[in-house]
């Protein structure tokens, strides 16, 4: 990677198996300057020990914006969400129920991702956020694929078990 110019910092993806780190393949490099990422793209394939590497663009990953709140009184409202969090400025509150223990919960999403960052981090410190006399644990929510990952094999929606 130092024939395209000077390696700033360089990272390989890995994982665990019976306690011993294995390769997936992927690794990133950050170089000094535009034109060095520019030269390593172009140059599209190259060998490296004898493997051919594919040099492709990496790109940011978009900034968290959406919060879970749980454990929520079931008889509040938005505008109770909004002026607790008020000094953050917030631009959606979904609510939802627990079909089996009618617990309410909400998704908020924030303007701002320092603001959700300042928010979940006093949650933390608080051991959570007073609402209506209640207090709620803040967290960041997770991505659509952690909560559908058995659903999901290889790409492919995975077939429902039989039942007998």
């Amino acid at each position: 990677m130092e024939k395209f110019g000077h390696v700033k910092n360089g990272r390989i993806i890995t994982y665990r198996n019976r306690g011993v780190e294995i390769s997936r393949g992927i690794g990133f490099i950050e170089f000094d300057s535009p034109e060095t990422v520019k030269k390593a793209i172009e140059a599209g394939k190259i060998t490296i020990d004898q493997r051919d590497v594919i040099i492709k663009p990496s790109y940011p990953k978009r900034p968290r914006i959406t919060s879970f709140i749980g454990g929520l009184p079931n008889e509040i409202t938005e505008d109770e969400i909004k002026s607790v969090l008020s000094p953050s400025k917030i631009s959606k509150v979904i609510f939802k129920v627990n079909r089996k223990t009618n617990a309410k919960y909400a998704f908020v999403t924030f303007e701002d991702p320092a603001e959700l960052t300042k928010t979940i981090n006093l949650s933390k410190e608080q051991r959570g956020i007073e609402f209506k006399g209640k207090k709620c644990k803040v967290v960041y929510s997770r991505s659509f694929g952690r909560k559908y990952k058995k659903i999901f094999k290889h790409g492919k929606i995975a077939p429902k078990p039989k039942s007998e």
